[in-house]
C-alpha cells in the first residue's frame, strides 16, 4: 500500500481503532526518514546528529532536519498503512495523532494500586 497523507493516515487509522476495539494487538513505529547513504565516504559518517548532540569537531556538522516515517499495522499485511511527516508539520501532526490515540485506546485501564497494610503497634 503506497503511504498516506497525513490527514488520510490520522482518518484511517482512527477508523482501524475503532473496528478493532482491544480485540487484537496494534503496532506503531515512528522513527527518522534518511535518505540512501550510499554516496557518503566510507570513513565518515554525514548523518549524525549534530543539532541534538554534541560530536568531536572530527565529524562534520549536521543541522538538518528529517522527516519522520509514521507506521501501523495490525499484524495483518492487509492492514498496514504509513504516513511521511514533514518537520515542518511536526508539531500539528503529533497533536492529531495523539487525540486519535488517545480516543482509540479507551479499552486500556491504569494498573490497580495494591492496598498497603496497616502497621499495627502491639
Amino acid at each position: 500500500m503506497p503511504r498516506l497523507s497525513n490527514k488520510e493516515f490520522l482518518t484511517k487509522l482512527e477508523s482501524d481503532l475503532k473496528e478493532n476495539a482491544g480485540s487484537s494487538s496494534i503496532y506503531l513505529t515512528q522513527k527518522r526518514l534518511v535518505a540512501s547513504l550510499e554516496s557518503a565516504p566510507k570513513d565518515q559518517l554525514t548523518d549524525l546528529s549534530s543539532n541534538v548532540v554534541q560530536h568531536p569537531d572530527t565529524y562534520s556538522k549536521n543541522t538538518r532536519l528529517y522527516s519522520v516515517l509514521i507506521r501501523c499495522t495490525r499484524g495483518t499485511s492487509d492492514s498496514k498503512i504509513s504516513t511521511v511527516v514533514e518537520p515542518e508539520n511536526l508539531s500539528m501532526f503529533w497533536n492529531d495523532y495523539t487525540t486519535v490515540l488517545k480516543a482509540g485506546f479507551g479499552g486500556l485501564r491504569k494498573k490497580d494500586k495494591k492496598k498497603k497494610q496497616k502497621v499495627t503497634k502491639a
